[in-house]
């Protein structure tokens, strides 16, 4: 019975985002590379932000686990607003929207979220 030998090492994760793939060496001689895969950090987002309500009138509020970059589009994909959340609750004016859907998009470290909303 012959022996096989398999190694491996391990390291924590320091960064967002690590990207990785096997190298497999085959009894031939060959070798082969898997697939790019990504792994998410310590650093990375563990959650998003979310909108108090889906139905809003002149404000919406939103809770942020952490600071986020915000943009707010209408359904014709035109930006019509975009700041940055701190972390706990935070209000943005939409008085000046007219009435209809919105898509909210957040965006930190890489990560992304979405949601949508109306305004009436």
């Amino acid at each position: 019975m012959e022996t096989v030998t398999r190694s491996h090492s391990y390291q924590p994760v320091k960064t967002t985002s690590l990207y990785y793939r096997v190298r497999v060496t085959f009894d031939n001689g060959r070798t082969h590379y898997s697939n790019v895969t990504m792994l998410r950090g310590s650093q990375a987002v563990t959650s998003k932000p979310f909108l108090v309500g889906n139905v809003i009138s002149s404000n919406l509020t939103v809770n942020s686990p952490a600071a986020f970059d915000y943009a707010i589009y209408d359904m014709n994909g035109r930006q019509v607003a975009k700041g940055r959340l701190s972390q706990g609750l935070n209000t943005v004016s939409t008085g000046y929207m007219t009435n209809g859907m919105y898509i909210l998009h957040y965006t930190s470290n890489g990560e992304q979220f979405s949601e949508k909303f109306m305004k009436k």
